[in-house]
């Protein structure tokens, strides 16, 4: 298990978590849009969005803290602040779902799991694996179908109201490469998940 990393300024980190017992956190439709409205709304001022994946019980997200001067601006200034949103966000909906199926439980497994972005393959990486996610788990036959993630707002040229996706494509160079990517990769995990 990842530790507990303080999250810094102008720092990328792969954020997630899990139902507690993995139970579900999303059990219908409304519920996902929810999560993300939530998370523009709480820690949307605080941090960049690049990819994300809500799946029945668990979530991935990709994103860049804002810098030290937009967050003092906010009154953050210190990390654990900065986790106090990330606590919030996760607070607030636990609430909203606990009421709206009738139950008092933990909905969310322990603290969220953070892991800091080191390098440029790993960024590029981990948007394919956040976007790869639904059909690993075995809940679509193509990722590229799963509703709840960031993957079909790279194929629009709308934008995006969350995800920073100029940005992202521009890591690629272009569109056309960032799906190349996202088809290359895909082709050695399913070549290796054949492998003996």
């Amino acid at each position: 298990m990842p530790s507990k990393i303080h999250m810094a300024p102008q720092k990328y980190y792969h954020i997630f978590n899990r139902g507690n017992n993995r139970q579900l956190l999303f059990k219908e439709h409304d519920n996902y849009r929810y999560f993300l409205q939530l998370a523009k709304r709480h820690v949307g001022s605080s941090v960049d969005f690049f990819a994300f994946v809500l799946l029945p019980d668990h979530f991935h997200f990709l994103i860049r803290v804002k810098p030290q001067e937009e967050l003092e601006k906010l009154g953050i200034t210190d990390a654990p602040k900065l986790s106090r949103k990330f606590a919030n966000w996760f607070s607030t909906y636990a609430k909203a779902f606990n009421k709206r199926y009738n139950q008092v439980s933990s909905v969310f497994e322990d603290r969220f799991e953070r892991i800091e972005v080191d390098s440029d393959n790993y960024l590029s990486y981990l948007v394919y694996y956040i976007h790869s996610n639904p059909e690993k788990h075995q809940l679509i036959d193509n990722y590229k179908d799963w509703e709840h993630s960031s993957y079909s707002t790279f194929q629009t040229t709308n934008q995006s109201k969350l995800i920073l996706k100029d940005e992202v494509i521009d890591w690629f160079g272009s569109i056309d490469e960032f799906n190349e990517f996202h088809n290359t990769a895909h082709a050695q995990w399913t070549y290796l998940e054949r492998q003996p």
